[in-house]
C-alpha cells in the first residue's frame, strides 16, 4: 500500500489511533478516524465528507446551481 509517497505495510498505525492505513484517511492524525467526517463545500453549497475504508467520500455539497422556479434555497454571499 501507499502512504506518503512510499510502499508500506497496510497494518501500519503510523498515528497509534488504533486504525491501520489501510483503513484510516489520516494516519498521522489521531483525529481521523474511519466514520470521521470534514466540512466540505462546492460552488453550490457546502456538505460533508466521510472517511470509509481508507478514502474520503464525495462531498455532499450540490454540484448543481440551478433552480426551479418559485424554488428557494438560501446561499451564503
Amino acid at each position: 500500500m501507499c502512504s506518503y509517497g512510499g510502499c508500506v505495510n497496510p497494518n501500519l498505525d503510523y498515528d497509534g489511533d488504533g486504525f491501520p492505513i489501510s483503513s484510516d484517511c489520516d494516519d498521522l492524525d489521531t483525529e481521523v478516524i474511519p466514520g470521521t467526517t470534514e466540512d466540505c463545500s462546492s460552488d453550490c453549497g457546502d456538505g460533508t465528507t466521510t472517511c470509509e475504508e481508507g478514502a474520503w467520500t464525495p462531498c455532499t455539497a450540490p454540484s448543481d446551481c440551478s433552480c426551479t422556479p418559485g424554488e428557494e434555497r438560501i446561499e451564503p454571499c
